[in-house]
């Protein structure tokens, strides 16, 4: 719904109905491998990132039998390690975002398996800590690296799907993070969930190398070139030739520099 009232850039705007601007969305985050890959990589990961969500009251009430109290303290852990995280990444920015999304990815696992094995609030309390610092680091590399992606004309429309799917995703996580505890324990939720980032960090390494995004981009420019070549222009896409990719430098082609180093 915020979708269809998000205004469309310009250039698009009186060639689009209303009811098709999620498709105008979608179309533009296709049409930039880099951008595609880091929404498609936040929808996969906030997915793991949130099952310790449900399971941290279980695990402080019942595993380690700390009450209230040590539920706080290891929310308190967390958030206050995403604040850090966040900091830490602002300090950290101009390094590759590559390396700095997958070693994010790597500390949550970690994070979370000490979780899993910790004998005690103490040691919970690190896990928790461990992973918040950096679940706020990755968070804040997602989206900073995907706004810098995004032309201006498209950073409403953009940002709306962004934020569409980091609320959708948790949504699944804290339901498989509930059928996990339930049906087995909060440990097994928080090793599933470890496993899970582990994973994810070893397909960020993947999906965002530079080889893999330029040979994505290459794709692309060639099925545009073979649509432009079979459709007349009067009846070709509704949202006419694709907008160029804008950078702080200027503008460039989807086929371009990307910004995730090598």
């Amino acid at each position: 719904m915020t979708l269809g009232l998000t205004t469309l850039p310009a250039h698009a705007a009186h060639q689009v109905s209303p009811k098709g601007r999620l498709r105008a969305g979608i179309e533009h985050v296709r049409s930039d491998p880099l951008l595609r890959n880091l929404l498609s990589l936040q929808g996969v990961g906030y997915v793991f990132f949130t099952i310790s969500t449900p399971v941290e009251v279980v695990f402080a009430e019942h595993t380690l039998r700390v009450g209230a109290d040590g539920y706080g303290a290891i929310v308190a852990a967390w958030g206050g390690g995403a604040v850090l995280g966040s900091l830490i990444y602002a300090r950290w920015a101009r390094a590759d975002a590559r390396i700095l999304m997958t070693g994010g990815a790597v500390a949550i696992a970690a994070g979370l398996g000490v979780l899993a094995v910790a004998p005690g609030l103490v040691v919970a309390l690190v896990g928790a800590a461990l992973a918040g610092i950096a679940n706020g680091m990755l968070s804040t590399a997602f989206m900073t690296e995907t706004q810098d992606r995004t032309p201006r004309d498209w950073m409403a429309l953009v940002t709306t799907l962004m934020q569409s799917i980091r609320q959708i995703s948790p949504g699944l996580g804290i339901l498989i993070g509930g059928v996990l505890a339930s049906a087995g324990s909060s440990r097994l939720a928080f090793a599933f969930a470890g496993v899970g980032c582990l994973l994810f960090a070893i397909a960020t390494f993947v999906v965002l190398s530079p080889r893999r995004l330029a040979a994505g981009a290459a794709r692309r420019a060639e099925q545009l070139a073979v649509d432009d070549i079979g459709a007349p222009a009067a009846h070709g896409s509704p949202l006419g030739p694709p907008s160029p990719i804008a950078s702080a430098d200027g503008v460039r082609s989807p086929s371009s520099e990307m910004t995730i180093g090598g």
